[in-house]
Order: C-alpha cells, then structure tokens, then sequence
C-alpha cells in the first residue's frame, strides 16, 4: 500500500481474518456484516491482491511459515513423519484460466487449481511445511523435488507417505536422491497383477528389490523398491499395494500398512483450510494463490496456538485440539483486538 493510499495492510488482513471466521466464507459477505472491522468495498480489496505476484505471495508464505516454526518447541530437533498430497481447489469457468487444469470429475467440473502439499503428520502437530502449485503436469515431479526440498530445510524428517498419484519412476528417484525414507501407495498395475496370480492364497506377500519400470518416451527408466501387498482394510478378497525402500517383510508389512494411514492426517488439514478458505469466483490466479495460502497460514496459526497453549497451560501435548480453529479466529485473533 502507498502511504497516502485510504486503506492499510492490516484493513486487508483483518477483512479477510473477519471473513474466514464466517460459516459461508467470501469477502462479499464479511464486508456487509455490522462488526466488518473495516469499511473497505470488496472491489478494492480484490484490486489490492491482484497488484501481488506470484513470488511475493510464495516468498512470503515462506519467511511466515519459518518464524512459526521457532514456536514449536515441543517438535523441534525431532523426527517427524511427512505426508505428501494434492488438492483440487475446484473451478467453474474458462478452462484456458491461468493456473487451471484438468483434473478428475467432481461436483460438476473437470477443472481445478491444483496444489501439492507437505504437511507433517505427528497426531498433535499436523503443520504445513510446504504448499506449491502444479500449472502444468509435466512440471509435477519438478514441484515434488521442491517441496520436499523445502521440508527437508525446515524439519528432521523421518518417512514420507505419498498416495498413489507418485507411484511412478520418476517420484521414487527424486526421493531416493534426497535421502528421504518413503511408503508410496500402489496401484494394480498389469505387473503386480502378474505377483498376485505367482503368489495365489498368500495374504501377505512382499517381493524385495521389485523393479518399477518406465517404457514410455524416451529411456526406458527403472528404480528398484520393496513391493509389499496386504489385504484390504474393508474389502474382502482385495488388496492394497505399496513401495518403500523401508525393510520390509510378512512380519511387519501390515505394521508399515498401518503406519501409511498417518498420512490421512493430511486429509483432516485439507477439510480444516478448505472451511476457512474464502470463496470467489475470481479468475485472477495470484488472487486464488493468496487465499490458498492465507488459508495454510491461518491453519497454521490454529495448530501452533493449541499446541503452545498446552505446554503452557497444561504442561503436555494434546492429540485432539483444544480449540477449534473457529473459536480460535474468533476469540484469540478478533477478539484481541489486534486480528491483524
């Protein structure tokens, strides 16, 4: 903001603190609301956040999520585990939208904003250590390098889980180049098909050194894994595969099994960020980008406080929150009198 400019930086986080609190969150209906902390039209507030770019916003989101770090006491210099996801941020419009590709049906779409994500998922401190956005799938494994990258800069990390879009070569090498221990989730290719049918009525089976192979253009590539297969968790007679370069054998591949379901911590995230996420109709990208990442820093925020407020308060870490992350915009951000 220029200094003669009517409105400040805080009139901008406090709209958009105000708007996230609400059940149906957009900037529309938080600027019409009695207690709106600022009388700035919705025109305006957009005008300001398109004027950002797409470093600024990133670089930013960084230096915000490292000083958060140095609060959390209790985790640091710890092993944690990581969980590395996508999420579809739907779109309904013009499907040649910066930023917007294709994704899988859903709610009346074929098209998204899509995200990849980094989040550990200790049970009493699911953070978000990275996010970064895919405009283009052939730049899918160049964004993993960086998030993990990223994690790697900001906490000691013990194994990373990734769902089945990163069982492929190319995944599996960039994490092996950076050291990183891995459970990738499987699919049932034509190949492990052919493993199922040579181990017939075996629950568990675990083929060591398993070779994944990549024909398709260009070189042909291959990384060897640990395939291990359990049944189903729900479904009878089926299985679930995965790959690591963890040890594995039939005496602890249901254990490992068991420890890839910490990855759905990152799914508890999504639907937490996605309740305080503003809704727009806005196809600017930069726009969209902020208020993804305006989400992240609030959840943030929200895990950080019910962490600190334990050890301060109680003396322990607690595995459920103490506070939801509605009370805790309401009460410790508005409240204060200070929300931005």
């Amino acid at each position: 903001m220029r200094e003669n400019s009517k409105y400040s930086d805080k009139d901008i986080i406090d709209l958009l603190i105000h708007s996230a609190r609400l059940n149906n969150p957009t900037v529309n209906t938080a600027a019409r609301q009695p207690d709106s902390p600022t009388s700035m039209h919705p025109n305006t507030f957009f005008y300001h956040l398109s004027k950002l770019n797409e470093n600024e916003i990133k670089s930013t989101f960084e230096r915000i999520t490292e000083e958060l770090l140095r609060f959390a006491e209790p985790i640091r210099g710890k092993r944690v585990d990581i969980a590395i996801d996508t999420h579809d941020w739907l779109f309904y419009g013009d499907r040649n939208a910066e930023g917007v590709v294709g994704t899988q049906h859903k709610r009346g779409t074929n098209y998204a904003y899509k995200f990849i994500t980094v989040c550990v998922v200790e049970p009493s401190f699911r953070f978000t250590l990275a996010v970064a956005p895919i405009k283009d799938y052939s730049d899918k494994h160049e964004v993993l390098r960086y998030v993990l990258e990223r994690a790697l800069s900001l906490v000691n990390v013990r194994t990373a889980y990734l769902d089945s879009w990163f069982f492929d070569v190319y995944s599996v090498r960039i994490l092996k180049e950076l050291g990183i221990d891995f459970v990738i989730q499987g699919r049932k290719t034509t190949r492990i098909s052919r493993v199922l049918s040579e181990n017939e009525g075996k629950d568990i089976i675990v083929v060591k050194d398993y070779e994944m192979v990549r024909k398709r253009e260009g070189p042909v590539l291959k990384e060897k894994v640990n395939l291990f297969i359990v049944p189903h968790r729900y479904k009878e007679n089926e299985h679930t595969y995965f790959v690591t370069n963890l040890h594995v054998d039939e005496c602890n591949a249901e254990y490992l099994a068991e420890l890839f379901r910490k990855r759905w911590g990152i799914e508890t995230s999504y639907r937490v960020k996605a309740g305080v996420r503003l809704k727009t109709c806005t196809k600017k990208y930069n726009v969209r980008y902020f208020m993804f990442l305006f989400s992240a820093i609030l959840y943030n925020l929200w895990v950080l406080f019910n962490l600190v407020f334990g050890v301060l308060k109680f003396r322990r870490v607690f595995v459920e929150p103490l506070i939801t992350i509605f009370n805790f915009i309401t009460v410790v951000l508005l409240d204060s009198g200070q929300p931005g």
